[in-house]
C-alpha cells in the first residue's frame, strides 16, 4: 500500500510500496542546529519530555556502533550520549575541542552516511 511504511533488513523505515522488488528507502533526517540544542538543553530532570526527537535517531546510531549502551538510549542528550559521540568523534580521529561530544556537520554526516540518516544544517 502506498505510504505506509515498515522496518527493513537492518531497521531502517522503508516505503511500503515496492517497484521491480525493491523498497525504497526513507532516511531520517536530524537537524544539526536541533541536536546542538538539545545537546545543551539535557539532561533534564527525570519525566520530562524529550528535548529533539533526533536525538533518539542519534543514540541508536551510537549504540549500532557499540558506543552507547542499549539502556541508556532515552532520546536526552545527556552525559552518556555526550560521552558516546564523544568517542565516535574521536573514532573520526577528531581530539581535543574537536571531540567534547557537541555534534559537528562533519561528524555527524559521517554518521549518519553509516547508520542511514541524513543531516540538515
Amino acid at each position: 500500500m502506498p505510504g505506509r511504511l515498515r522496518l527493513g533488513a537492518e531497521g531502517r523505515a522503508t516505503a511500503g510500496r515496492q517497484q521491480a522488488g525493491h523498497a525504497e528507502a526513507i532516511a531520517a533526517v536530524v537537524d544539526l542546529s536541533q541536536l546542538i540544542a538539545a545537546r545543551k538543553a539535557d539532561p533534564p530532570k527525570p519525566g520530562t519530555p524529550v528535548s529533539y526527537a533526533g536525538t533518539k535517531t542519534v543514540e541508536a546510531a551510537l549504540v549500532a556502533e557499540g558506543l552507547l549502551n542499549k539502556g541508556l538510549a532515552d532520546g536526552h542528550f545527556g552525559t552518556a550520549t555526550i560521552d558516546a559521540y564523544a568517542a565516535w568523534q574521536r573514532r573520526c580521529d577528531w581530539s581535543g575541542d574537536d571531540a567534547d561530544g557537541t555534534p559537528g556537520t562533519a561528524s555527524l554526516t559521517k554518521l549518519g552516511k553509516r547508520r542511514g540518516f541524513d543531516v540538515k544544517e
